[in-house]
């Protein structure tokens, strides 16, 4: 049980930083997003290690089309550099399908926000409640 806590507690310490300077001044900075993405493959690698489980092939797959994905929907320009960052950084720390419920709700509360206050939403809030709601979901489950 205490080993399943790293998972929401390490996004939680990171994401209150991150979150801080987002509401602050918009901006969402290069290296928190560096720290959250290697504080993720840390976590992917060490949390089998501590649970006798391999880190699947898959993952690594997953890991490199998702990036590749978060540079092609930046070099088209469908989202701002700072989203795209955000999306490639936290994609060590969900397997598939928890990563694409964390996009979908972040994803659908950014745009409801930016429909109700009729301006561009910031990404980093709506995307912190996704990521600690499948986390804390995941860990209730468990």
């Amino acid at each position: 049980m205490l080993i399943e806590l790293l998972r929401p507690l390490a996004l939680l310490l990171i994401f209150v930083p991150l979150l801080v300077i987002n509401l602050r001044n918009g901006l969402v900075p290069n290296g928190l997003l560096l720290l959250l993405f290697a504080t993720g493959v840390v976590h992917a690698f060490a949390l089998p290690y501590m649970q006798s489980e391999p880190l699947e092939l898959g993952r690594l797959i997953w890991w490199g089309i998702g990036i590749a994905g978060g540079v092609a929907i930046f070099v088209f320009r469908l989202v701002p550099g700072g989203t795209a960052k955000l999306l490639m950084a936290l994609l060590p720390w969900f397997a598939l399908s928890e990563y694409l419920i964390v996009m979908t709700i972040g994803m659908f509360l950014a745009a409801a926000i930016g429909l109700a206050t009729k301006r561009d939403a910031l990404i980093v809030p709506p995307m912190m409640v996704a990521a600690l709601g499948v986390s804390l979901a995941a860990l209730a489950t468990s």
